[in-house]
């Protein structure tokens, strides 16, 4: 924006009506000289559903001055007159030698922005940055850029983490932060191990990528064999009093059942891990009835007072009594499921499969979905609204490339 400065030889003269002419013509000669102080620029710039069915059947998851004029006599009043300015000793107007605002570095007019970097030379000489070079710390990002985004131009790395600031706007990560999406990782970290530094959890697996790396969270919960290039799943099951606690064979099955899953993952392996660890008895009888207030109730008194520090990473699945004609009853898009004790080891295999696969499916979202029941997949498979023993056990691929496009249901 340009300021305006009155010549020096501007003078107020109080005159007679016989000068009046004379001194009006005069003035009418000089005008004020404009000085600017800018330049061009261009910078760089389930719910609560749940499941339910019959033994060999299925579940259903619970889801503005004025100088002018004359006295009364006719005769001007007070008026302002520009004169000439007085010579020089060389024999030039004194306004020729006006001062300028120059600065000292052979620049030229401190509003200028020599370099065309979108800061002007005194902003720059305020900011320690080079006005001659619009690039000052060569990251790639110039000196106004950085100052649009907060970055230090003076400073390649502005958050230390070992990417250059113009390497970052690359990626899309946050030059101001070390860790952009708050894992626990550095982003440099990130682009070496292969994890996203743009996505806390890169797998989808619920647990963040430092968790998995470091393969304990923040509270001391360890994942042993985490990996954050691949989905894992952590399960503790428990048993109620007088139930018979499933044995390390069954364990393995259901972990064979998840490992051939076709879920592609980050590192293009398949399959899930699934981690399951025996919780061991709760010490007093358990009954589902049946209901979903009952499976709320049945929640609410045993995840967190058997899980501990692992609620909120560890699914459960409580092997309890049932009162009713179903075999399981599990979360979509969860952490909790109830598995009926009176089962053979097979049938309990693809049931606590068929839970847990609701927790961390959620509702399902393929083609083949059963109509009004988004829990269940009717074409075929572990989330069909029915199990029948003896049949095939698989997860159908619509299912997997939910999984591994939309990763685990909160």
């Amino acid at each position: 924006m340009s300021e305006a400065y009155e010549s020096r030889g501007v003078h107020r003269a109080v005159v007679t009506a016989l000068l009046s002419v004379a001194l009006v013509t005069a003035a009418g000669t000089f005008g004020a000289m404009a000085v600017g102080d800018t330049a061009d620029v261009s910078p760089n710039g389930t719910n609560s559903a749940v499941e339910n069915g019959g033994q060999g059947y299925g579940s259903d998851s619970v889801m503005s001055d004025d100088r002018s004029g004359g006295d009364s006599d006719g005769r001007p009043r007070d008026l302002w007159v520009l004169l000439p300015q007085p010579v020089g000793g060389n024999g030039a107007n004194a306004s020729d030698s006006q001062e300028t605002t120059g600065d000292e570095n052979g620049t030229g007019v401190g509003g200028a922005d020599t370099d065309r970097d979108g800061l002007t030379n005194g902003t720059e000489d305020d900011l320690g940055t080079d006005p001659t070079a619009p690039d000052t710390d060569g990251d790639n990002v110039t000196d106004g850029r950085e100052i649009e985004l907060g970055t230090d131009p003076t400073a390649a790395d502005t958050d230390g983490d070992g990417l250059a600031d113009g390497r970052e706007i690359e990626l899309g990560t946050d030059p101001t932060a070390a860790d952009t999406d708050d894992d626990g990782l550095d982003d440099r970290y990130e682009l070496e191990v292969g994890t996203d530094p743009t996505a806390a959890d890169t797998d989808g697996d619920g647990l963040l990528d430092g968790w998995e790396r470091q393969q304990e969270t923040p509270g001391g919960v360890t994942l042993p064999g985490a990996d954050p290039l691949a989905k894992d799943i952590y399960v503790q099951v428990d048993h109620a009093r007088e139930t018979e606690r499933p044995d390390e064979a069954f364990y393995g099955a259901v972990a064979d059942e998840f490992a051939e899953m076709p879920v592609e993952n980050p590192d293009r392996s398949t399959g899930i891990e699934l981690h399951i660890r025996d919780g061991g008895r709760v010490n007093e009888s358990v009954s589902f009835t049946g209901e979903t207030k009952n499976f709320w109730t049945l929640k609410d008194r045993y995840y967190r007072s058997e899980l501990g520090s692992r609620a909120g990473v560890y699914h459960q699945v409580l092997v309890a009594d049932f009162e009713a004609d179903q075999v399981g009853y599990g979360e979509v898009g969860g952490e909790f499921s109830v598995v009926a004790a009176n089962l053979d080891n097979e049938t309990r295999q693809q049931v606590v499969v068929h839970e847990l696969l609701h927790n961390v499916v959620g509702r399902v979202d393929a083609s083949g979905v059963c109509p009004n029941d988004p829990k269940h997949y009717c074409r075929g498979g572990y989330l069909g609204p029915r199990i029948v023993t003896g049949e095939d056990r698989y997860l159908a691929e619509p299912v997997a490339r939910q999984l591994a496009r939309e990763g685990f249901s909160d």
